[in-house]
């Protein structure tokens, strides 16, 4: 560990921050664009055969070619966020260009075009208003671009993009303002989806835990070097690659270009920024602090260039953050280890979130077909107020229930776009998330005894003895193929998750147990086995396999759908050591706990009502 904190801090200082200039957006996974539509002559009559170029800037390969079929359809898929011009040509035709196209992630922007005879040396140019209305896709979702993310002054976090998208609900504990809630581990939820089916992406990759039905995370993404963050609203029921009908946030990650440039952000507040409610009618009735935040800090910096230019690129992020809050009537304990709480009046409890990331991601033109990203980030991430338990009055400060986690990502994709009709592309991911209160505890005190009095809603004196080793590694893969003609947009593929091996530690001392009182005198003690060698629950695998369709017919297009599952959860048999009151004793593994397949099927229609690509009404059904 020490070598990773000796390299981040290494590149951190080598940064030169340059003016600000916009960053290349990344691959997108599950969130690319597309563009498609049909070429006629001035009869009305469909042209095969005519050549379609989709150039922007925002590609690497800077030019994307098709040919229209036989019935003058054409689609050009798996396009990057951007501004495009499309140019068509034919012999014996004049040249037709569509200027200033822009493409969201995950919108197929309908561009027909009707060809004239000439030759081929003239042109008809085309500046028009971008199509707005999407009548191919069943998706519904709401796309924050990096300009959005840069000008309205959010807290650069999962609330603040929880805020940003209109309809979605957080829970009443998590309304940010400003970045004062930080980064509290919430999900959300939105016409009617479980909040527990909330996904969290970065570059198509999903990096969740398994915990909280799989949407738990350690892992904190950095708003800064996101080109577009795209929250899907949902999209369960509409695609296959999905597998719940729950939230889904994707953050479209910047690549570096042919110029070197750079970023700073810093944000900041104090406690004279928020107005004090303590009146006198609360002070009659004992309240003698209220809650409030007291500091808000932030310090970004992004730094990206060319390596070799037209070849290999890198993005360097590097980032400071947290606050520190006040919580109402919540005291430090003035006098430790005796069976009394004393608060401690001069001492008002102000728990402290610091967070801190460090990350390299390398873009490889390996040739003009494939490209490969590699990204890998390192974070320190210390919450003394884990799911706001102090909040609730249920925990003193010296018996908080902190996160201390040491998340390390490692990520990589790969893009092959081997024909104008045949596309692949695959990723893996890697989340090693840890934390050691052995080594490091970040708040309340686990080697103190926790003491709980039958006269006070909360426990005090510690949160122990209780130290512990923990985490979870889990390792994903996806892979798909897309194969497009003029009607059909045809894609397979798969989704794998696994739970690689983590051992979990928790020793209590020579003492094991806890005291209950009342009113200062002892009434019970709670002894455990301790200490205790577990290995997590595994999943191995979670396996999804999908295919799906996209048929233009006229003005309907279908999305058809289908999604094979597989679960497979189990434990391994396991030694635990002997201890203060128990022996060493073997338990013995749990296999299909439980497994169970399923297969769901995906269904959406899309009908384009004037055929004019201006009005859509669009259906799905699916589970």
């Amino acid at each position: 560990m020490m070598s990773v904190k000796a390299f981040a801090g290494r590149i951190l200082l080598a940064i030169v921050v340059l003016p600000a200039l916009p960053l290349t957006a990344g691959a997108q996974g599950t969130s690319a664009a597309s563009i498609a539509g049909v070429v006629t002559d001035a009869s009305g009559g469909v042209l095969p055969g005519v050549t379609i170029e989709a150039s922007s800037p925002v590609l690497i390969e800077k030019v994307r070619t098709t040919v229209t079929n036989d019935r003058g359809e054409y689609r050009i898929i798996e396009l990057r966020p951007g501004t495009y011009t499309v140019s068509l040509t034919m012999p014996g035709f004049a040249s037709f260009k569509r200027e200033g196209i822009e493409l969201p992630p995950s919108f197929t922007a309908t561009v027909n075009a009707e060809l004239r005879v000439g030759g081929i040396e003239e042109s008809v140019t085309v500046s028009g208003a971008t199509p707005l209305v999407d009548t191919q896709n069943v998706t519904r979702q709401t796309v924050l671009p990096k300009a959005l993310l840069d000008a309205v002054p959010t807290g650069k976090t999962l609330l603040s993009f929880y805020a940003l998208t209109p309809a979605l609900q957080s829970p009443t504990n998590a309304q940010d303002v400003g970045g004062s809630k930080g980064e509290t581990s919430s999900r959300a939820s939105l016409h009617g989806s479980k909040q527990g089916d909330t996904k969290m992406m970065l570059d198509g990759m999903s990096f969740n835990w398994f915990e909280g039905e799989g949407s738990g995370r350690t892992f904190f993404v950095n708003a800064l070097t996101a080109q577009e963050i795209v929250v899907d609203t949902p999209s369960g029921s509409t695609s296959a690659e999905y597998t719940s009908n729950g939230v889904v946030i994707n953050v479209i990650p910047k690549d570096g270009g042919n110029r070197f440039s750079g970023t700073l952000f810093a944000a900041g507040t104090d406690h004279n920024l928020q107005a004090d409610n303590l009146t006198a009618a609360l002070q009659a009735q004992g309240t003698r602090t209220t809650s409030g935040i007291r500091s808000v800090y932030d310090l970004n910096a992004v730094v990206a260039g060319p390596m070799i230019k037209d070849k290999v690129w890198f993005m360097s992020a590097h980032r400071r953050w947290g606050r520190r809050e006040r919580i109402a009537n919540l005291f430090h304990d003035s006098v430790l280890n005796d069976p009394y709480f004393t608060p401690d009046y001069n001492q008002p409890g102000e728990p402290a979130e610091d967070l801190r990331s460090d990350n390299v991601r390398v873009t490889w033109q390996a040739n003009q077909k494939n490209k490969i990203n590699v990204f890998y980030e390192w974070q320190w991430n210390n919450q003394a107020n884990n799911f706001a338990y102090l909040n609730a009055g249920v925990a003193s400060m010296e018996s908080g229930n902190p996160y201390c986690n040491r998340p390390q990502l490692l990520m990589g994709t790969w893009t092959d776009t081997a024909s104008n009709k045949l596309l692949f592309e695959g990723g893996v991911l890697l989340n090693d998330s840890w934390q050691n209160t052995f080594t490091h505890a970040c708040a309340g005190i686990p080697t103190n005894r926790l003491y709980k009095d039958t006269t006070l809603p909360f426990s005090f004196n510690g949160n122990g003895p209780s130290q512990t080793d923990s985490g979870q590694r889990p390792f994903k893969q996806r892979f798909s193929m897309s194969y497009v003609t003029g009607t059909h947009h045809f894609k397979v593929g798969m989704a794998a998750e696994e739970s690689l091996p983590r051992m979990t530690t928790t020793d209590r001392g020579p003492t094991p147990y806890t005291y209950s009182f009342r009113a200062g005198v002892p009434i019970s003690l709670t002894e455990y086995a301790s200490p205790v060698l577990t290995g997590e629950v595994k999943i191995r695998s979670d396996l999804g396999v999908f295919a799906q369709d996209q048929w233009t017919v006229h003005r309907l297009t279908f999305n058809l759908g289908l999604r094979y599952e597989y679960h497979r959860t189990k434990a391994d048999p396991i030694d635990t050591l002997a201890g203060p009151l128990v022996d060493a004793h073997s338990l013995p593994g749990l296999d299909c706990i439980p497994c169970w397949h399923d297969l769901d099927p995906r269904l959406g229609v899309v009908w384009d009502v004037f055929g004019d690509g201006k009005t859509a009404v669009k259906a799905n059904l699916g589970r």
